[in-house]
Formats: C-alpha cells, sequence, structure tokens
C-alpha cells in the first residue's frame, strides 16, 4: 500500500520526540536519563532511582501514593481515505487540535504560514527546530485544567517504571501534575533533604495503527527515546544547628525578666547578616535588619539559651552587641562556629575578653559568659594584660603618693 506525502509529518514528528522526555531544573545535580517505551497508547518511562516517582507528606516522609501526570492532546492522527490524491492512495498526517491551535501558531511564531495547512506538520518539517524552546513556549499556554482527571498510571512493584496509559490515539503534552518533592531525614539535629524536582513537560506520541496492526518506523510510528537533554535529578542538602547558653562569672545561665533585657548577639557568614523570619525561614542581608514581628538580625533570648537550627553548612561568627542588663556593656564576647555536613565541628573564642571559651565542640555545652565588674574577667590572655597592665598603673600611681609623702614626712623630721 502507497503512502501519501503528508506521512513524511509522522517521520519528522519521530525525530522532534527524540531526547524531549524529561528534565531536571537543577544544572549542578546529578542526572539520569530515562529509558522511555511506547507500546500502543501506554508511554513507559522507566528510572534507576524510584524517589523520582514517589511523593512525600507534609514532614518529608515517602508516601504511598505515586506521581500523578496530566495530559492535553495537542494533535490527532487522521486517515486520510484512499482517492484524495491522484498520487497515492492512503496515508496519515497529523491535525492540531481546536483547543491547541492557536498556542502552536504563536510558538510556530515567524515560521507559520496559514496557506501551508496544519500548523503542527509546519513544525515538525521545519529544518531550524528548537524542540525544547518550543515545548517551553507551548507549556505557557497550553495547560491542563485543575479539574482535569489524571492520566492513569500504574508503578512497577520496585518503584522504577510508570506506565502512563492515554486516552486515544495522538500526540500530546504530559505534565508532571506533583511538582517538587522533599524527602526528610533527621539525625538529632542534622537534616539532610533529598530534593526532586518535577519532570520536564513531555512532548509523546502514541503508536499510530492502522486497521489494528502497526505501522513500522518511519512510517508511522512516534518514537521517543529520551536522549541526552531527557533527563531528571535530585540534589541533596544538608542542614545543622549550634546554641550556646549564656552564663555570669560563676557559671550560672543569665536569665532575665523579659527578652528586651538579655544579651543581644548577631550572626554573619561570608558577612552577611543572617536573618530570621516569622515563617521559620532564614536569609542573609548585607546589613543588619531591625526586629520587627515579621523578621530581624540580633537575636536576644530571655533564658540565656541561644539555639540556631536549619542552617547551611559552612563558618559564621556570633558577635554580643549589647550586654545583659545589669552586667558590664564595654566587656562583650565573640566566636565563631563551624558546620560541617550538618555537625558542628568547631567552636572558637574571638574576643580579648577570653569570655567565649577558646575552644568548643558538639560534645559539649558551649558556654559565653558575661560580667559584672572588670575584675571578673578571665585573668589570661589580652583581658589579664589589661587587668593587670590596670593594676600596675594604680600600684605605680600609690607608690608615687606613699614616696612622696615618705619625703614630707622627712622634711618635716629634720625642721
Amino acid at each position: 500500500m502507497k503512502m501519501r506525502k503528508l506521512f513524511a509529518g509522522l517521520a519528522a514528528a519521530a525525530t522532534l520526540l527524540s531526547g524531549l522526555a524529561l528534565g531536571a531544573t537543577t544544572a549542578s545535580a546529578a542526572e539520569t536519563t530515562p529509558v522511555v517505551d511506547i507500546s500502543g497508547k501506554t508511554v513507559k518511562i522507566t528510572v534507576d532511582d524510584a524517589r523520582y516517582f514517589q511523593t512525600v507528606d507534609a514532614n518529608g516522609n515517602a508516601t504511598t501514593t505515586p506521581r500523578s501526570f496530566k495530559a492535553v492532546k495537542l494533535a490527532a492522527y487522521t486517515l486520510v481515505p484512499e482517492g484524495s490524491s491522484a498520487d497515492i492512495a492512503q496515508g496519515l498526517t497529523l491535525t492540531t487540535t481546536a483547543t491547541t491551535k492557536q498556542a502552536v501558531i504563536t510558538a510556530l511564531g515567524a515560521n507559520y504560514d496559514a496557506t501551508k495547512g496544519d500548523p503542527m506538520v509546519q513544525y515538525v518539517n521545519l529544518t531550524n527546530r528548537d524542540d525544547r524552546a518550543f515545548v517551553t513556549k507551548l507549556e505557557k499556554t497550553v495547560k491542563p485544567a485543575d479539574t482535569d482527571t489524571p492520566v492513569s498510571g500504574e508503578l512497577s512493584k520496585d518503584g522504577k517504571t510508570m506506565t502512563l496509559t492515554m486516552p486515544d490515539a495522538g500526540l500530546y503534552l504530559i505534565y508532571d501534575a506533583s511538582g517538587t518533592q522533599a524527602f526528610v531525614t533527621k539525625e538529632g539535629d542534622t537534616t539532610t533533604t533529598y530534593t526532586v524536582n518535577g519532570f520536564n513537560t513531555m512532548l509523546v506520541g502514541t503508536k499510530v495503527t492502522v486497521n489494528g496492526a502497526a505501522l513500522t518506523n518511519g512510517e508511522g510510528v512516534l518514537n521517543l527515546s529520551g536522549a541526552a537533554n531527557g533527563k531528571i535529578a535530585g540534589v541533596t542538602t544538608t542542614t545543622g544547628a549550634f546554641s550556646f547558653t549564656k552564663v555570669d562569672a560563676d557559671g550560672q545561665t543569665v536569665k532575665v525578666s523579659d527578652t528586651a533585657k538579655a544579651a543581644k548577639f548577631t550572626v554573619t557568614k561570608d558577612g552577611k547578616y543572617l536573618t530570621w523570619h516569622s515563617d521559620g525561614s532564614w536569609s542573609f542581608e548585607d546589613s543588619a535588619i531591625d526586629n520587627t514581628t515579621a523578621s530581624g538580625s540580633y537575636f536576644q533570648e530571655k533564658d540565656g539559651v541561644y539555639a540556631f537550627k536549619n542552617l547551611e553548612n559552612g563558618t559564621y561568627t556570633v558577635t554580643e552587641v549589647a550586654a545583659p542588663e545589669g552586667f558590664l556593656g564595654t566587656a562583650l564576647a565573640s566566636f565563631t562556629v563551624t558546620l560541617k555536613d550538618g555537625k558542628v565541628t568547631e567552636f572558637k573564642g574571638t574576643d580579648q575578653w577570653g569570655l567565649a571559651p577558646k575552644t568548643g565542640d558538639a560534645n559539649s555545652t558551649y558556654q559565653v559568659k558575661n560580667v559584672k565588674s572588670i575584675t571578673q574577667l578571665p585573668l589570661t590572655g589580652a583581658a589579664g594584660t589589661i587587668l593587670f597592665s590596670a593594676v600596675g598603673v594604680i600600684l605605680a600611681a600609690a607608690a608615687g603618693t606613699v614616696f612622696l609623702k615618705s619625703r614630707s614626712t622627712k622634711r618635716a623630721l629634720r625642721a
């Protein structure tokens, strides 16, 4: 049986579909190439990590509900009856659906010619196609409705193969209806998040059949191979926490009646200020932001215990900018704390007074002192030097006074 020239449109569509299946939105992530197989009205997608097809609950735990997909029919296969053309007896072509026709024309832009027939056939016959760009343009306006029923899907026992059954033959845009899924595991203060970005929109053609017999490739089989840009990826991020306690010279926790009376700190990383937000998130700002009910860059705790959670890895500098009420305001602490793989590896005191211990780790409570007078400062390091210098000056002044008085006494006795 001879085939009509319009069949070339289907052959071109086979080339178009190669490599458009899946994609990751994070370029730096480790990617995987799925294997896609089409049989009849089914599209079978196989990946190497079962989490790509899983969903999570509000706590980041995997559920038994797989990802869901929705589809919009882009074009139908139209059988051109025998005798419709003098040169070919019978053939097939693509017919863009009425609901997506304008979107296809818009995506074609200057490449569309109203005198040259169906817009989808025109696209697959272009020699300068950018297939991914074309799909990206289409999905901006061609969207499944929220009320649309998801495509019937079945997940394999090992969770790595999803079989989608399309309602009828044709060319479809298949959308991931589940979006980004973040798997969360916690170990103490360490939180590891494995984020799987949603599948890119897939352009899929079901296998064409005529009188129950599948046509051979190049004569109507729309093939999807999932080539270089057909990928999906997961990204692993780890966060950690640290805490410290404010104590007095005797090692007792400094507690105050009101938060505004507590020691005030800033926390910086790479020169930017850690800023809290009322929704529990963090941000880094170029300068410290005054505290409001919504956000702020200053930290005060009336019970004397300061805790910071869900922080990314790196070295943070903690600086005391105001002492608690009743304590010496000119002797303030500072230290650094380093997080690696979500765990504290080191505390290191940096203030000249020695109020923050020189070393510390996650296995012990890190205590930062406040004092009420200079005499309570640790008698080591710069603080000891300053204190002894001050005492030396006082003693020298006292010695001078005694010397002068002794000379006066001698003169009085000789008189």
